[in-house]
């Protein structure tokens, strides 16, 4: 798999969890759900890691950038993560 440049914003989908209903209509609070996000690598002390783009005006109306952003951050290295767009100014 290439992997953007570091700062290269790209949109990728992974796995992460949200609520939702269960079998007899109670809330079950961690239900894996497919996530499309836009996010860019950076550079850490011991690697890289995801980091969604814009996190702290998500975080004013989007309830669930914060968890999406600490699934990155736990196991953005390991988890599968698919690259949806790798260069977006030739979409636009």
């Amino acid at each position: 798999m290439n992997l953007p440049k570091f700062r290269e914003t790209v949109k990728i989908k992974f796995w992460s969890l949200r609520p939702g209903l269960g079998a007899n209509l109670g809330v079950i609070f961690d239900m894996d759900t497919q996530v499309e996000r836009e996010a860019y690598r950076v550079r850490t002390d011991d690697d890289w890691k995801w980091q969604i783009k814009g996190l702290r005006q998500l975080k004013k109306y989007d309830y669930y950038a914060e968890e999406d952003q600490y699934i990155l951050d736990d196991c953005g290295s390991s988890i599968e993560i698919e690259l949806q767009t790798i260069n977006q100014k030739e979409e636009r």
